[in-house]
C-alpha cells in the first residue's frame, strides 16, 4: 500500500482526522496497528532527522507498547501535508490521581513511565517543526479528553522544544520546564588517548585490573550476535541484577514480567537491525557480568547491567566496561551515552553532564492547570527549605531518606548498580 493510499484509508475509516491550519491533516491513531501503517514515513523521517535517537524508533516503541500498554489508551497523532506524513506524536493517555482524590487524564510519550526510556521525542521531518507543533496545540485545544500533557526526557537540542515552549507562551497555557541530568562520554579516536584523559588514580581500573583478572581466571568476553546468544544471556542479566536488589531487601527491576517481556522483544528487534550491543563476561565459563547496550548511528547507549557481587574485589564490572569502551572506540563510536541519572561513577569515566528537558503543560483554568500550580507551590517550598534551613538539618533529612538504597523502580532506570563502582 502506498503512503498516500494508507493516509486516505485512515481518513475514510473514521472521523478522527482533522484539518488544523497550514494544510496539515491531524489524525489520531487509537491502536498500534493503525500507527504502524505510517511506518515507512516514520522510518524516512528518522533517516532525515539527525537529532532523533533510538528511543524514537518503531523497534523501541513497538515492543514497549506491547509490553506496558494494559492500563493505558493510545492517543498518537500523525501530521500530514498533501497526503505525506511529515510528523508523528507517539502519545498515550492514562489516568493519574491528583490533589489526593481527583482522577486526571495525562498525555505522555509512548515509552514514558516505566523507567526504561530516555531521550523521547516527536518524530518530525526537518523544517516542519513549527507547523506540526501549532497543529498539535490546536488539536489539543479542541480535545477535552486530557488534563495535563507531560513530555519527558526531551534532549536539550530537540527541535521540538523551542516551537513548543514558544507556542505555549503565545497561547498563555500554564507550562513547566524541568531539567534532569544526562551523562555523555564523548569518545576520542584512540584507546590510548581515552585512557590518558582519565585521572591517574582511576586508570588502573580499566588497564591493570583487567590484566590481573586474566591472570586469575579463564576470561571470555562475549558479544551477543545471534538469537541463541540473546536467549542465553538475557536470563543472566535478569538474575545478576535481581540478586543485587534482593540482597538489599527489594524485589528488583526485573521482578516485573512486563519489563522482561519488553527486553526480550526489544533485544530481538535490535538484533535484527544490527543495533544490539549486549555483552557478557565469563570467568571459567561462568557468566559473572553483563552490560546491555545498543548502538544507533554513532552512539552506544547503556541501558542496564548486572554483576555477581561475589567477584566485586576482582572489579569485574570495570573489566567488562573497559572491553566495551575499547571496542566502541575501535569501531568508530563517537559517544557512549550513560543516559539519565546523577550517579557519580559516570564522571569518573570522563562523562560530561548534559540535560534532558521535560515539559508539562495544561489548558488554562482547568484541573490540569490547578495541579501544575500545586506542583509549583510544593517545589518552591522545597527550594526555600533547602536554601534557608541549616545545612546540618538538610543533611540529616537527606541521610534519613537514604538510609537504604533506593528502590530500583524509583532509582533512575534502576541503573545505580552500574559496574562495581
Amino acid at each position: 500500500m502506498s503512503l498516500a493510499g494508507a493516509t486516505t484509508d485512515l481518513v475514510s475509516r473514521n472521523d478522527t482526522s482533522k484539518a488544523v491550519g497550514d494544510n496539515l491533516l491531524v489524525h489520531a491513531c487509537r491502536n498500534w496497528s493503525e500507527l504502524e501503517e505510517a511506518k515507512s514515513s516514520w522510518e524516512s523521517i528518522l533517516a532525515d532527522n539527525p537529532l532523533l535517537s533510538i528511543f524514537s524508533t518503531p523497534e523501541w516503541l513497538g515492543p514497549w507498547w506491547n509490553s506496558y500498554a494494559d492500563a493505558t489508551e493510545l492517543m498518537s497523532l500523525t501530521f500530514s501535508q498533501a497526503d505525506r506524513i511529515v510528523g508523528l506524536a507517539p502519545l498515550f493517555r492514562s489516568a493519574e490521581t491528583v490533589l489526593g482524590w481527583k482522577r486526571m487524564q495525562q498525555l505522555r510519550l509512548v515509552g514514558a513511565g516505566s523507567g526504561d526510556s530516555d531521550n523521547l521525542d516527536f518524530v518530525i521531518s526537518p523544517g516542519h517543526e513549527s507547523n506540526c507543533v501549532a497543529a498539535f496545540l490546536n488539536y489539543l485545544k479542541e480535545d477535552s479528553s486530557w488534563d495535563v500533557c507531560y513530555l519527558e526526557t526531551l534532549a536539550e537540542n530537540s527541535s521540538l522544544t523551542g516551537p513548543l515552549v514558544s507556542g505555549l507562551a503565545e497561547r498563555r497555557w500554564p507550562c513547566q520546564v524541568i531539567k534532569t541530568p544526562h551523562w555523555n562520554l564523548h569518545l576520542p579516536s584512540s584507546w590510548e588517548q581515552y585512557v590518558n584523559s582519565l585521572a591517574p588514580d582511576f586508570r588502573p581500573l580499566l588497564t591493570r585490573y583487567p590484566k590481573r583478572l586474566e591472570s586469575r581466571y579463564r576470561c571470555r568476553v562475549v558479544r551477543s550476535q545471534t538469537a541463541a546468544d540473546v536467549n542465553r544471556y538475557l536470563p543472566v542479566l535478569f538474575d545478576l541484577h535481581q540478586r543485587r536488589w534482593e540482597e538489599a531487601g527489594y524485589p528488583g527491576a526485573f521482578a516485573s514480567p512486563a519489563r522482561r517481556k519488553f527486553y526480550q522483544a526489544m533485544a530481538s528487534a535490535f538484533l535484527r537491525r544490527g543495533w544490539l550491543e549486549f555483552w557478557a563476561l565469563e570467568l571459567n565459563e561462568v557468566p559473572v557480568a553483563t552490560q546491555f547496550c545498543f548502538r544507533y548511528k554513532d552512539t552506544v547507549y547503556l541501558l542496564q547491567e548486572g554483576f555477581d557481587t561475589q567477584y566485586i574485589k576482582d572489579r569485574i564490572g570495570y573489566a567488562l566496561r573497559s572491553h566495551v569502551l575499547r571496542y566502541c572506540i575501535e569501531t568508530g563510536v563517537k559517544c557512549y551515552d550513560f543516559l539519565g541519572g546523577s550517579d557519580s561513577y559516570k564522571q569518573k569515566f570522563g562523562a560530561q553532564e548534559e540535560a534532558y528537558l521535560s515539559i508539562k503543560f495544561a489548558k488554562p483554568r482547568t484541573l490540569g492547570a490547578l495541579s501544575l500550580h500545586q506542583e509549583r507551590v510544593v517545589g518552591n517550598l522545597k527550594t526555600w527549605l533547602r536554601t534557608n534551613l541549616p545545612a546540618s538539618v538538610v543533611s540529616a533529612l537527606r541521610s534519613g531518606r537514604q538510609s537504604k538504597p533506593p528502590h530500583p523502580e524509583a532509582e533512575r532506570k534502576g541503573r545505580g548498580s552500574a559496574a562495581d563502582s
